[in-house]
């Protein structure tokens, strides 16, 4: 028989003399070598398919959580490059388990208990309900819970959860949904309440004033209507009629241009109320707020608008915990004026306050207006403190970031996870929104004030060295 190790006839021969042992020994021996080399090919083969397996679920990662690919397009994707590990079925698998093993708990490590504002509130999957609670400052995701239904018991139970992980809320910002504020009255009543100044006021009140400019020209452009046919009216009877349907489109303009012009005023002096510092740059006095709060809230009240007085309602409901964040803003002052001066500490109130306008600013012209504010404002302290004005602002502008106003920033998460959605057809599992949680809370910013910082970091103040990635594979390694 033929074998590479005595490809030429007669070496077993020349072997045994040359060393004085058997034929026999030397069979033997030749035998144990080529156990040992099946073995090692088995054994390198075993490593490479275990080092394409690794690279392979990386790449299912990267491409459903970077990507926000559907499994199919992950199969699709994958088989292109003829990779044997790509069916539907596998990479199904490997997202479940991994979700499995990622788990819903965030991996905060802290060796004492972690007190932080909380944001929550409820997005949706189609009809399916998903709770989610996250802290406002640094965006971190602290718990994503998929649920059948939103009454007081899940949110407690949430809630609870959270709390289990050595977690305890400083204070909690939510809008007015009944069974959430039904679980925080029985788990949490102590915990001070921040209502949800955007959906409380802005969103409801704000949807009116688009209501009421669109039925402003709505009622101009049949005003023209009603002209144009009354100047075109040949007898005497059709010209009294028409006129007579001019003078009443002339009066439902009137009024419908009065209703707008009131209302847009008073709707602005309610938002007025929300901005932290006056016109001088410093902290507004809360009494005298919601005095004028109140009082704008009357007047739009006499405009005797039945449907906006129906949302006045809601408002009117724990005015007081509207403006709660105006103690935090007193404590967060209280503390800059320790260190900071007076007049300089008032321009940056003023400049923070613009930024914070421009974020949230939808139209590009009102945004370039408003960051051309900032930036003069900011220019005026920039000559008086010259190098150590970076620092500064920094430090002023992260302290006043810790006042919250609103939990739209849970929208911006809704935002981020709604591609997701898509491709799960709103069917999503929990198993998923743990990865999401894991991958949002330790991915790396790339834009905006948290750019080239994580969740994780924010929220611990550590630094995090390893990537969103590697942080996943390390505790998926049993399914590699």
């Amino acid at each position: 028989m033929y074998s590479p190790f005595f490809a030429t006839w007669g070496t077993v021969t020349n072997l045994s003399r040359k060393y004085n042992v058997s034929r026999q020994f030397i069979y033997n021996e030749k035998h144990k070598l080529e156990l040992c080399l099946d073995i090692s090919q088995k054994n390198n083969s075993l490593e490479d398919n275990k080092l394409k397996r690794t690279c392979v679920i990386k790449q299912i990662l990267s491409l459903r959580l970077v990507n926000k690919s559907s499994i199919i397009g992950i199969s699709e994707h994958l088989s292109y490059f003829e990779n044997k590990f790509c069916s539907v079925g596998f990479i199904s698998q490997i997202l479940t388990k991994a979700g499995e093993l990622i788990g819903d708990k965030i991996d905060v490590d802290l060796p004492e208990t972690l007190t932080i504002p909380i944001c929550s509130d409820e997005i949706f999957a189609g009809q399916i309900p998903i709770l989610v609670t996250i802290e406002p400052k640094s965006m971190a995701i602290i718990g994503i819970e998929l649920t059948d239904s939103r009454d007081a018991d899940v949110w407690i139970e949430s809630w609870k959860y959270i709390k289990n992980q050595n977690i305890e809320f400083s204070s909690l910002i939510n809008d007015d949904a009944t069974g959430m504020e039904s679980a925080r009255e029985q788990l949490i009543p102590d915990t001070p309440r921040q209502r949800d100044t955007f959906h409380s006021v802005s969103h409801k009140l704000g949807l009116w004033r688009i209501r009421l400019e669109e039925a402003q020209y709505s009622a101009i452009q049949a005003e023209y209507e009603a002209e144009r046919l009354s100047k075109n009216a040949k007898s005497k009877r059709v010209k009294i009629r028409r006129k007579r349907a001019l003078n009443k489109a002339k009066v439902k303009t009137q009024k419908a241009i009065a209703l707008y012009e009131d209302f847009k005023f008073l709707y602005h002096c309610l938002l007025e109320c929300f901005e932290i510092f006056d016109k001088k740059g410093k902290l507004k006095n809360v009494l005298s707020v919601t005095g004028d709060f109140v009082t704008a809230v009357e007047y739009i009240k006499s405009l005797n608008h039945e449907r906006i007085n129906q949302e006045i309602k809601h408002i009117d409901k724990d005015l007081d915990k509207l403006f709660f964040f105006f103690q935090t803003a007193q404590s967060v002052v209280n503390d800059l004026s320790k260190q900071i001066d007076a007049d300089i500490l008032c321009q940056f109130g003023l400049a923070w306050q613009t930024h914070k306008k421009m974020l949230k600013a939808k139209q590009t012209d009102r945004r370039n207006i408003l960051k051309n504010k900032e930036q003069r404002l900011l220019k005026i302290v920039k000559e008086l403190l010259e190098n150590e004005f970076e620092a500064t602002k920094n430090q002023i502008y992260d302290k006043l970031n810790n006042i919250n106003q609103s939990s739209a920033l849970v929208e911006c998460v809704n935002s981020i996870i709604r591609p997701y959605m898509n491709t799960f057809k709103n069917q999503p599992t929990q198993e998923f929104l743990n990865l999401f949680m894991f991958y949002h809370n330790h991915r790396r910013f790339v834009a905006g004030e948290r750019k080239g910082k994580t969740p994780w970091e924010l929220l611990t103040g550590k630094k995090q060295t390893e990537d969103w990635l590697e942080l996943m594979m390390n505790k998926i390694q049993s399914i590699c």
